[in-house]
Parts: structure tokens; C-alpha cells; sequence
């Protein structure tokens, strides 16, 4: 979290990245969500802080991937300032409420 903290979102995203790595060969599926919703933060921040670095395809993905292994973050990822940079997109509004939707079906049946 030193990088983070530190506004070197780069070298967070790298660490957190390698965080993913550990999918499939661990049972830890709430350091997995951790490090994939980390990673999609940090990803959201450089897409704010660099125009240019715009893979919101890849941010929403490990987003998605962190809601797969703890719904709980679908609620956090609506009001997480992290992603304040993307949160207007349709494809991020889109995400939300697809999950939101699968999660409100569990919760019926």
C-alpha cells in the first residue's frame, strides 16, 4: 500500500497485479478479491491521472473478477472515490448494474 498511498500507481498496480497470479492455485478468495479490486483502483487512478492510459476495459475486468469472489465490493466499487475518474462511463454504470441484478436474483431465490 506504500505506492498507492504514495500516488506511484504504477508500481501499486504492479504489485497488485502480482497478487492476481495466485488465482487458481489458492483458496484465499478474499486476498484474491483484495488484489483485483486494488488493481482496479489503481487502474482507474492513472486513467485519471493519464489521459492517455485508457484501458477501462481492463480496469472493469479485474473489477468484475473482484465481485465474482466478493460481491460485497459491488456496493464499496458504487461509492469508492478511486473510482470517481470512470464512475460516468456507461460501461462502469453498466457493470454495477449487471451485478447489482445478478446479486438482487440470488438474493430472491
Amino acid at each position: 500500500m506504500y505506492y498507492y498511498s504514495n500516488g506511484e500507481y504504477e508500481s501499486a498496480a504492479a504489485l497488485f497485479y502480482a497478487g492476481t497470479l495466485l488465482d487458481g492455485t489458492t483458496e484465499d478468495a478474499n486476498q484474491l478479491a483484495y488484489c483485483y479490486y486494488n488493481l482496479a483502483c489503481t487502474i482507474s487512478l492513472l486513467y485519471g491521472t493519464d489521459k492517455n492510459y485508457s484501458n477501462l476495459d481492463e480496469c472493469l475486468h479485474y473489477l468484475e473478477r473482484s465481485f465474482e469472489l466478493r460481491e460485497d465490493r459491488i456496493a464499496r466499487a458504487k461509492e469508492d472515490r478511486d473510482f470517481d475518474n470512470i464512475r460516468n462511463t456507461q460501461a462502469f454504470k453498466d457493470l454495477i448494474e449487471e451485478w447489482q441484478s445478478i446479486r438482487q436474483e440470488e438474493d430472491n431465490e
